[in-house]
C-alpha cells in the first residue's frame, strides 16, 4: 500500500506491507424454484477479513485504522433462468451485501450497501454447449463497473469440462462422478468497503472506501453430501492487482 501527500491529511508519502490478510467465508445455495419453464436459485454468503501491517509506525493513521479490523461482507442473491420456445434462455442475477467494518452498534448501514446485477442471454447449441453474452455491473476489478461478459459450458468428454465467465474466471472441472467434482480455477476477484474510522486524525473524511482486487489461481473438489447439500474444499494462490483508498464511494 502507499499512500500520497495528498492522501491522508497532507501526511508524507509511506509505504507498507501487507504481511497477513486471514479471511473466513460462508456460502449457502438453496433451490428455491427447479421447473422446465423456471429455475430461481437463492444464495447466502458471509466473509470476513482482517489486515495485519509489517510496520504500523509509519506516522500514517490508515495503517493503525486498518490494522486488526472485521471487514464483513453479508448479503444474499438470486439467480433466475428463464427458458424461451427457442434454444435460448436468459440468466439475472443479482447481489446485495453490506460491505465494511460495521458493527451490532453501527446504526444505519445503507451506507455500507453494495450492489451487483449480470443479465445474459444465453444459446443451448447442443447438450455439451452453452453460451452466452451479457453484462455485469460489479466489483470483481474493484471500483464498480460496468463491462461485457462472454460465457461459455463446454463438455469436451464424458470427464472433462470447461465453464468460464470472462473476463471474471476460467474453470475446467473433472467429473470424479456425478456427485463429486475436482475443479481448477483462474479468476479475478475484488470487494469494495465502507469504512467507518474510529481514527480522530481520518476523522474528516466521511466517506471512506478500500477497494481491493485479485487473481486466484485455486484447485478445489466438491462433494455431494446429501439432497442438495454439498460441501468441498479449496487450495490456491493469490496476487494483488490493486488496493485504494478512495473518499467517495
Amino acid at each position: 500500500i502507499k499512500t500520497t501527500d495528498n492522501t491522508i491529511d497532507s501526511k508524507p508519502i509511506t509505504r507498507n506491507t501487507i504481511k497477513n490478510n486471514a479471511r473466513i467465508e460462508l456460502k449457502l445455495k438453496i433451490p428455491i424454484i427447479n421447473k422446465p419453464y423456471l429455475s430461481i436459485v437463492g444464495g447466502f454468503k458471509y466473509n470476513k477479513e482482517q489486515y495485519k501491517f509489517k510496520d504500523r509506525n509509519t506516522g500514517n493513521p490508515l495503517y493503525k485504522s486498518l490494522e486488526d479490523r472485521d471487514l464483513r461482507s453479508i448479503g444474499g442473491s438470486i439467480t433466475v433462468l428463464k427458458p424461451t420456445r427457442s434454444n435460448k434462455f436468459w440468466i439475472l442475477k443479482l447481489n446485495a451485501n453490506l460491505n465494511g467494518d460495521y458493527d451490532n452498534s453501527t446504526v444505519s448501514k445503507t451506507n455500507y450497501l453494495k450492489f451487483s446485477i449480470s443479465p445474459a442471454l444465453a444459446w443451448r447449441k447442443s447438450d455439451d454447449l452453452i453460451y452466452a453474452v451479457g453484462l455485469s455491473y460489479a466489483y470483481n476489478f474493484g471500483r464498480p463497473g460496468l463491462f461485457p461478459t462472454f460465457a461459455i459450458n463446454y463438455n469436451l468428454n464424458d470427464r472433462w469440462s470447461l465453464e468460464s465467465i470472462l473476463p471474471v474466471f476460467i474453470k475446467m472441472r473433472y467429473s470424479i462422478n456425478e456427485n463429486f467434482f475436482w475443479y481448477n480455477n483462474l479468476e479475478v476477484d475484488g470487494a469494495s468497503y465502507r469504512l467507518n474510522n474510529t481514527e480522530p486524525a481520518l476523522s474528516k473524511f466521511q466517506s471512506l472506501h478500500l477497494h481491493r482486487s485479485e487473481i486466484k489461481l485455486t484447485s478445489s473438489i466438491d462433494k455431494q453430501i446429501t439432497g442438495w447439500l454439498w460441501g468441498g474444499l479449496e487450495i490456491g494462490a493469490t496476487q494483488n492487482l490493486s488496493y485504494n483508498l478512495t473518499n467517495s464511494a
